[in-house]
């Protein structure tokens, strides 16, 4: 490698068990050092929803809607179930199915 050249790095990870693994790539050169983080993990589903639920009272960021979203940010599909003690509260839909990618509206 002189200076000015270009070099191209392809980082292959093979393993048997699905896990979530963190490594570093170091590269050094004389005094020159540079690291890069790798990770891989496990495939799975990601529910997410940027609503705030605190003890049974649901805040949401625009008040006269009574609603959350919840999306699958993962990539296997994955299900949700929301349980509440107080029956005043209703939930629709109260569970679901969320494919990678997809969301879902429930009031």
């Amino acid at each position: 490698v002189a200076p000015g050249l270009s070099v191209s790095i392809d980082v292959e990870f093979l393993t048997r068990k699905p896990y979530d693994y963190v490594d570093r790539l170091v590269i050094t050169c004389e005094d020159f050092r540079y690291e890069i983080e790798l990770k891989a993990q496990a495939p799975c589903a990601v529910i997410e929803f940027d609503s705030l639920v605190n003890f049974g009272t649901l805040v949401t960021k625009r008040s006269h809607h009574k609603e959350i979203v919840l999306r699958n940010e993962g990539s296997m599909p994955g299900g949700f179930e929301i349980v509440s003690p107080m029956r005043t509260l209703k939930l629709s839909p109260p569970s679901g199915k969320l494919a990678p990618g997809a969301s879902m509206r429930v009031k």
